[in-house]
């Protein structure tokens, strides 16, 4: 028999009955939410919050390499920000793991479809890191030792500090695409 009041109801967490695929729609982060355990017939789920409700500043970086594909492909820095909103909003094209992200962006006169996917570190909040890129006529999607290694990669540039990202801005191993102050939500 199952409890009127669900455990961990409210707050951050809600009810997933079983059965239930524990999908977010329309509850705060685009990211699926990670099993916690089962109690009393429920699995709990938590749902990532990543909207910023003080002075938040979102910060966006391309890394060199990534940096000299799109410069090749001649992918602007408008639409790799442009991308970052879209995403921010939930438009995320696949959540390959490991803080990793894979998003369709439009290349001049080809549009979405037949433009580039990129591949994104990011916590979902205030960094993200476009790590690596390919147009879809060159090849379909990465294979699994490769997203092992942005997987890394990603852990990596997430995991540094105010200061060591910038130095790596400084040595030119990162470049600072946007950085743009959100103005606090009431």
């Amino acid at each position: 028999m199952a409890p009127t009041e669900p455990p961990f109801a409210g707050g951050g967490f809600r009810e997933v009955l079983p059965g239930d695929q524990g999908r977010s729609e329309g509850v705060g982060s685009p990211k699926t939410p990670r099993r916690l355990h089962n109690v009393n017939g429920y699995v709990v789920f938590a749902i990532y919050i990543t909207r910023c409700y003080t002075n938040c500043v979102r910060r966006v970086f391309k890394t060199r390499t990534f940096a000299r594909w799109s410069r090749k492909a001649s992918l602007p820095d408008s639409t790799l920000c442009t991308a970052v909103a879209e995403m921010e909003a939930g438009l995320i094209d696949a959540d390959l793991g490991g803080s990793v992200y894979k998003k369709r962006v439009p290349m001049p006169g080809r549009g979405k479809s037949g433009g580039a996917r990129t591949i994104l570190g990011s916590n979902l909040g205030d960094r993200w890191f476009f790590i690596f890129g390919f147009e879809k006529n060159d090849r379909a999607t990465v294979d699994a030792r490769e997203l092992a290694a942005l997987q890394k990669v990603a852990a990596a540039l997430l995991a540094l500090d105010t200061t060591l990202l910038d130095d790596s801005l400084a040595e030119g191993e990162l470049m600072e695409i946007c950085h743009e102050e959100e103005p606090p939500t009431e």
